[in-house]
């Protein structure tokens, strides 16, 4: 996060920790447990 309601936030650069997330994020695209998009996974019956 950089700006809430249009104003900077810190310096406008995302910190460690923003970093640390978005990688882990998209590590998980490398793993085909987490891989498949949205519209292929199945609604159960019902619901």
């Amino acid at each position: 996060m950089t700006r809430i309601d249009g104003e900077r936030v810190g310096d406008g650069a995302p910190g460690p920790l923003t970093m640390r997330v978005r990688e882990a994020y998209w590590a998980l695209h490398d793993d085909p447990a987490y891989a498949r998009a949205v519209a292929d996974i199945s609604t159960p019956a019902g619901h």
